[in-house]
């Protein structure tokens, strides 16, 4: 049903181009096309794009090829760029992997005064969950309004940095529980060393993502009212805005919190090792009168006092015993331990 409305509407301004294509290219792009319309206004959702997607956008809609950065591999440069016919915004979103790293997932988005199409990968659950609602938006006949690009596409982006914020909430969730653990450790851990980098990789991996959607949404606002058609709800705006300034706070927080607590660990594990270090030192200068006379008793001499004495034996163990108690004392008076 998709496929053959998506010829229709995009194709049949352009039937000499359609009737020069062939069938397989068709079908390869309408499997990664669906095409919703609502009133004057559609929303085209495009998945994993291929080469024949990315030239069907050049053919059918004028994209010009330098907006396609989709295209390029682990992209995290957030980008937005005006041309005469339409906005062509790239953002990046982080995503937890199952190994507890951050994966970039790239959103390309194309804004013309009344359709709005999405390029991504897929990956991204907001935008399958955004898709539903839209066709709900279609099945309830409410108004056509919702589907004008001035609605959608704050809805769209507060969506993604709203299944974005938890994730911040985690790391900070994590970072808690960690500085519990490093407080209660007795000394250092390789399992605390290695949970404490995985978490700051983490924040940091999300700053870079992030870095720039302040800046690319501030512009957003400021283009999209004029080159889109439809009205605007000024809570959307306000909303998206709020939604990127909290989000980049907590990543603030969060590095903040992050390498105080690294500092936090350095100190611990040096003050632990110093104390370690500490009462091996008392420990050894208290066993060292003992090695001292027991080296000086143990020489291969004949004339060495007491070697001959009938109490010789119990008289040098009583000097060590008297030395060490003495090393031991002054330590303790020292206030060393």
């Amino acid at each position: 049903m998709y496929d053959l409305l998506l010829i229709r509407i995009f194709v049949y301004s352009y039937k000499l181009v359609y009737s020069q294509m062939k069938p397989k290219q068709i079908e390869q792009i309408s499997k990664n096309i669906e095409v919703l319309q609502y009133g004057l206004y559609s929303c085209v959702n495009i998945k994993k794009a291929s080469r024949s997607t990315v030239q069907f956008l050049i053919d059918e809609f004028s994209i010009e090829r330098q907006d396609l950065f989709f295209t390029s591999p682990n992209l995290q440069r957030p980008m937005i760029r005006q041309t005469e016919n339409y906005i062509s915004v790239i953002l990046s979103f982080p995503v937890e992997t199952r190994d507890q790293q951050i994966k970039t997932c790239t959103v390309q988005l194309y804004i013309f005064p009344t359709i709005v199409i999405i390029l991504h990968d897929d990956s991204l659950v907001p935008l399958r969950t955004f898709q539903e609602q839209m066709r709900t938006i279609i099945q309830e006949k409410k108004s056509p309004q919702a589907f004008s690009p001035k609605q959608l596409v704050p809805q769209l982006l507060n969506s993604l940095y709203e299944s974005t914020l938890p994730l911040t909430h985690k790391l900070a969730t994590e970072i808690d529980a960690l500085e519990e653990e490093i407080f209660a450790a007795s000394l250092a851990e390789k399992r605390l060393v290695k949970q404490l980098f995985v978490i700051e990789r983490q924040v940091v991996d999300m700053r870079k993502i992030l870095r720039s959607h302040e800046m690319i949404v501030s512009r957003l606002i400021e283009l999209l009212p004029k080159a889109a058609s439809g009205t605007a709800k000024k809570s959307d705006f306000e909303k998206l805005r709020e939604n990127v300034i909290i989000l980049w706070s907590n990543l603030e927080a969060d590095v903040e919190a992050i390498d105080t607590l690294r500092d936090t660990y350095e100190s611990l594990t040096s003050f632990y090792l110093n104390d370690i270090l500490k009462v091996l030192t008392i420990v050894s200068m208290i066993i060292a009168p003992m090695t001292l006379i027991a080296s000086i008793w143990g020489m291969n001499f004949n004339n060495i006092p007491l070697f001959y004495h009938e109490f010789g034996f119990a008289i040098i163990i009583v000097w060590m015993i008297v030395l060490s108690g003495l090393a031991f004392a002054y330590f303790k008076y020292k206030k060393w331990f």
